[in-house]
């Protein structure tokens, strides 16, 4: 992978994940007093509208086609979000499976991943997926981590879990329990060792 050169103006891209999940809800209460211009959302304009409106916060939903049509100024309140794929029925029934939604959420993430690898973006923060509404709507990945990897052309990578006091970096993921052990293997553990001190370099992280 040959990722393009990220700008330091480029803004992050959130991803609103499953629209029947709490994705929705988390970014409109984040994004409702945060600077417009420094993130994009990667969802269904509609379906944030409507949430909006239910918790009774008056954001204003600005969308745009392509992540080059950005403004470079947006007034306090506003919610820049960008889909490329056809709106969800404004009907949506939270907490409800909806292969709709699992279909969405995983494009959401494409279209998130593709820009940041073009470098149009400096960084990607996710809402949840449902596993279940993805498999429903034809998508057979287990999490975000196996989806990202897929996208960039990824064959050696783990999930990492950290802040300024603690970095956990897990040998397995989104295993069955039964399955677990076998996986646990001396092998694998050493890649894993490996590919946290590469990313811990990575990061700027000396020792």
């Amino acid at each position: 992978m040959s990722p393009g050169k990220t700008v330091p103006q480029a803004p992050i891209g959130i991803t609103m994940g499953d629209a029947a999940g709490i994705g929705p809800e988390i970014i409109v209460k984040m994004l409702s007093s945060a600077p417009a211009a420094s993130a994009v959302v990667y969802g269904d304009a509609g379906v944030l509208q409507d949430t909006a409106r239910r918790l009774g916060l008056a954001v204003a939903i600005s969308p745009i086609e392509h992540i080059d049509a950005l403004p470079e100024q947006m007034p306090p309140g506003t919610l820049i979000v960008l889909n490329r794929r056809q709106p969800l029925p404004r009907n949506l029934p939270m907490g409800k499976l909806s292969a709709e939604a699992g279909r969405g959420a995983y494009d959401y993430l494409c279209h998130a991943i593709d820009d940041a690898v073009a470098g149009r973006l400096r960084a990607i923060v996710t809402a949840p997926l449902n596993k279940d509404a993805m498999h429903a709507g034809g998508i057979d990945f287990p999490g975000h981590t196996e989806i990202l990897a897929e996208r960039t052309g990824t064959t050696d990578y783990a999930m990492m879990l950290a802040n300024p006091e603690l970095r956990v970096i897990l040998v397995t993921i989104h295993l069955a329990l039964a399955d677990i052990f076998k996986h646990i293997t001396v092998e694998n553990e050493l890649a894993t060792i490996r590919l946290a001190h590469k990313a811990c370099l990575q990061a700027g992280v000396a020792q």
